[in-house]
């Protein structure tokens, strides 16, 4: 493989593994799920010392724990008046 075909392959890369995602199977995680994962990444991110991978895990601790508090939004009974 060419340097030209190399460079083409690392820009399409990122793009072929969506489309491998794309094709697999959808998971439901429930609100519980995902609170058990932002709390190990709470967890691992609490081991390591400051520094950009602390950073990212915290970031994902966050997402997953903002995604358990909007799952349980939307599997709640309360709805809004008529």
């Amino acid at each position: 493989m060419g340097i030209r075909e190399e460079k083409m392959f690392s820009r399409t890369r990122p793009l072929l593994e969506r489309c491998v995602m794309m094709n697999s199977p959808t998971t439901y995680l429930t609100k519980e799920e995902f609170q058990e994962i932002a709390a190990a990444k709470f967890e691992e991110a609490a081991t390591l010392p400051p520094g950009y991978q602390k950073q990212e895990i915290l970031r994902s601790a966050e997402n997953f724990r903002r995604l358990a508090e909007m799952n349980g939004w939307l599997s709640s009974e309360l709805r809004a008046p008529k």
